[in-house]
């Protein structure tokens, strides 16, 4: 519940703009059979790592919970494929979204079909707008 708060939190507080495909979160496993929570505070490049350099609220979120601050690697970039997404959790957990323009089978309105389609729309409107003046 801490981590759920918490990440509900700096979400308001320290957004990550340009890193939404990056979870906030990372849980682990560990061999001892705990789980280890992870969370993100904010970039290390505002922070440079350091308590003195986070906005005071999440300073405050660390000493409240008693959290221990560390540096890791995210990926920038969102994946764009299966595999590169799998690469991209070895180092913290991110979002995976295929793109639809390359799913297999797939292929969008050729030209032609996009014709048709505006075609039908426009006879659709133009009946649609004749009944209402009757």
């Amino acid at each position: 519940m801490i981590a759920l708060n918490s990440g509900r939190k700096l979400n308001q507080t320290v957004p990550l703009e340009s890193y939404r495909h990056v979870k906030r979160v990372h849980k682990r496993h560990l061999e001892s059979g705990e789980t280890q929570l992870s969370i993100i505070l904010s970039l290390a490049s505002e922070s440079n790592g350091e308590l003195s350099g986070m906005p005071e609220d999440v300073v405050d979120l660390v000493e409240s919970y008693q959290l221990r601050a560390f540096t890791t690697k995210v990926c920038k970039y969102p994946a764009t494929s299966k595999e590169e997404w799998e690469h991209q959790c070895k180092l913290w957990p991110t979002s995976f979204h295929p793109p639809t323009y390359i799913i297999e089978g797939i292929a969008g309105f050729t030209e032609d079909d996009s014709r048709r389609v505006f075609k039908f729309m426009k006879i659709a409107l133009e009946l649609a707008t004749s009944r209402e003046g009757k």
